[in-house]
C-alpha cells in the first residue's frame, strides 16, 4: 500500500511520511533490507540535492548502525554534512551524528571532536551543541531549557503556528534522549514509546497541555540496542485526533 502511495503524485511532506511508514514496516517485520529497497524503488526518482534524498540517507542509517555497518553510515552522514550544508536542521544533525558515531561507537575521540567542534562553531547556541559539550566533558550537565531554547529559533512569547513532533536529541542515544513537540493551541496529548513489536514501553506525556513548546525525556538503561518508536497523538475537546506522528529512536550501547 505504501509503495503505491510513494509512486502516486503527492507533496514532498506526504512522500516523506510514506517513507517513514515504509521504514517502520520493515523494522516491525524484522527485515534489514530497507536500504536495498531505497536503492531499487526510491532513489532513482530523486535528485541527489533533494530533501527527500536526504531523508532516505537518514532512514537508511537507522538500519545500518544497528547492523554495525558503520562505514556506510559514515558515508551517508558525510554526504548529508557536505551536500546539505545550507539546510540547517539536516546539517547540524549530520555533524552531531558524525561526532557521536566516531566518539561513542568507534572510539575515535579525536575525529569525533573534530565534528563536534564544527557543530559548536556553526551552531553555538543549539541544543545539539550543548549535548556535544556534555559528551566531550566540557560541561557536567545540560542546563534547564526555556521554551525558546527548546525550539532553537523561537523568540520570547512566540506561539507555534502548527502542531509538530520534532526530532529527538541525541539520536542515536545511550541511554537518554529528549523528545520535543509543539502545540499551537491547548490540547490533549499522548506521547508513548513502543518497541518493534508494538509493545508500550513508556508514557512520556499524557493529559492536557497548554499551547507552546514542550519536551519529554526517555531514559532506557535496561533496554537493548535497536530501533524504538515514539508516537505523539493530539486530540481536540471532542476526542477527535488532530495530529499523529511517529518518530524512530535509535538506542546504541
Amino acid at each position: 500500500m505504501y509503495l503505491e502511495q510513494w509512486k502516486s503524485p503527492s507533496s514532498s511532506e506526504a512522500r516523506r511520511y510514506v517513507l517513514g511508514q515504509l521504514a517502520q514496516c520493515y523494522c516491525q517485520a524484522g527485515r534489514n533490507d530497507f536500504p536495498d529497497f531505497l536503492n531499487t524503488h526510491v532513489r532513482s526518482s530523486l535528485a541527489t540535492d533533494d530533501a527527500l534524498y536526504a531523508a532516505t540517507l537518514e532512514l537508511e542509517n537507522l538500519f545500518l548502525i544497528p547492523a554495525h555497518e558503520y562505514n556506510r553510515a559514515l558515508e551517508n552522514l558525510q554526504t548529508l554534512a557536505v551536500r546539505f550544508e545550507n539546510d540547517a536542521v539536516t546539517h547540524k544533525n549530520a555533524l552531531f551524528n558524525l561526532g557521536y558515531l566516531y566518539s561513542q561507537l568507534l572510539g575515535n575521540q579525536t575525529k569525533g571532536q573534530e565534528y563536534f567542534d564544527q557543530l559548536k562553531v556553526r551552531y553555538p547556541d543549539d541544543i545539539l551543541t550543548l549535548q556535544a559539550k556534555l559528551m566531550s566533558g566540557e560541561i557536567k550537565s545540560l542546563p534547564s531549557l526555556t521554551p525558546q531554547d527548546k525550539q532553537g529559533n523561537a523568540g520570547e512569547g512566540i506561539t507555534p503556528s502548527e502542531v509538530a513532533l520534532l526530532g529527538n536529541y541525541p539520536n542515536p542515544f545511550n541511554p537518554t534522549t529528549t523528545l520535543r513537540y509543539q502545540l499551537p493551541t491547548d490540547g490533549q496529548v499522548s506521547l508513548v514509546v513502543y518497541d518493534l513489536l508494538g509493545r508500550e514501553l513508556a508514557t512520556l506525556a499524557s493529559g492536557t497541555h497548554k499551547a507552546g513548546f514542550h519536551s519529554a525525556t526517555w531514559t532506557a538503561p535496561s533496554a537493548s540496542s535497536g530501533v524504538y518508536f515514539a508516537r505523539l497523538t493530539v486530540t481536540d475537546d471532542l476526542g477527535r485526533i488532530v495530529y499523529r506522528k511517529t518518530n524512530k529512536l535509535l538506542l546504541t550501547k
